[in-house]
């Protein structure tokens, strides 16, 4: 009988332990990216879905959201310490002035009119809604003119 070394045993499961975690891992991020897809509502799901009260609540729903992580950052900054008050503000103060990450300037129909009828060219359909409400409110408060939106819907049609 031969005499296994000692120690082998254990490189062994180190490595099999390995593999497996890598295994997982890898799996994981497959799940997370397919998982990532579904949580957007693109042209199809929008579609899909001819429910005005439903998108509008789906506009309200993103508007909210992003006040909603703002103050959830505020309160995890001023509770860890990461920042003085006086930087803090600065923060919220800049975040503020970006509004383009706001759906404001106009209201929650003029968002979804707009939605809709950029949905309505077929190379839109898998973009996002969240990306083209944003178009919608820079096209209303009139920061982007034809030209512009269209070079930014290039871009959006590229990257989904």
């Amino acid at each position: 009988m031969k005499k296994q070394k000692k120690g082998s045993f254990s490189v062994w499961m180190k490595n099999a332990i390995f593999l497996i975690l890598f295994f997982l891992f890898c799996i994981s991020l497959i799940a997370l990216q397919t998982l990532e897809k579904k949580l957007w509502v693109d042209g199809y799901k929008w579609e899909e879905v001819d429910d005005q009260l439903w998108r509008l609540g789906y506009l309200e729903g993103l508007g909210h959201g992003n006040i909603l992580t703002m103050s959830e950052l505020v309160t995890y900054v001023r509770e860890s310490g990461l920042l003085t008050e006086d930087q803090i503000q600065t923060m919220v103060s800049s975040y503020g002035d970006r509004s383009d990450i706001y759906l404001v300037g106009a209201t929650y129909g003029q968002v979804m009119d707009g939605v809709n009828e950029l949905y309505k060219d077929y190379a839109n359909k898998k973009i996002p809604v969240h990306c083209l409400a944003t178009i919608v409110c820079k096209r209303v408060r009139g920061e982007l003119d034809i030209e512009d939106m269209e070079r930014e819907l290039q871009r959006l049609r590229k990257r989904y």
